[in-house]
């Protein structure tokens, strides 16, 4: 078994070669994943996406093997964002980060990084909605300045067919 480090990731613009990692990338990180269609409307010019490739490095190979060769990294698509920008407001549609890479940081950078591209296409304001429930995601979002305004209700369905309530927050960007 290998265990691997991100040393360095990139950001760059979502493509359509790119959908079926993402849906790959949705169904183990979120309850309720989004399917093929939600990510193809989003290479729609009206919507931003952006993935973080990782370069991965191999730690340590359990096997003691002299033929494996630790040093070989590979890129591959750890997170991605997508959000929507309508006059001078946008909206975090979606963010997800592999949850085997999760607490590395990834999700912090590439919500600053999504940040920057609202703000560049003239918004002054992001909003998003969050799982009541998803208390890490709060907890980054209040992190980086962001402020419950509101509560939907019954936004979310749960793994249990359930609904849940969703926090909408919201920063200046």
């Amino acid at each position: 078994m290998v265990e691997v480090a991100v040393e360095h990731f990139s950001f760059r613009p979502i493509e359509a070669a790119d959908i079926d990692a993402l849906v790959a990338l949705e169904k183990i990180a979120q309850e309720s994943p989004w399917g093929e269609q939600s990510f193809k409307r989003c290479l729609n010019p009206t919507f931003s996406g952006w993935i973080v490739d990782a370069v991965n490095q191999p730690l340590s190979v359990e096997s003691e093997r002299s033929d494996v060769d630790d040093s070989d990294a590979e890129n591959t698509i750890c997170a991605f964002a997508i959000f929507q920008a309508v006059a001078d407001e946008s909206h975090l549609l979606d963010i997800v980060v592999d949850p085997e890479l999760q607490g590395q940081g990834i999700g912090r950078q590439l919500l600053g990084f999504i940040i920057d591209r609202a703000r560049e296409v003239g918004a002054i304001a992001m909003y998003l909605e969050v799982r009541q429930s998803n208390l890490a995601a709060k907890s980054l979002y209040l992190s980086m300045g962001f402020l419950e305004v509101a509560e939907r209700k019954n936004y979310y369905k749960t793994l249990a067919g359930e609904m849940e309530n969703a926090s909408v927050m919201m920063r200046a960007i």
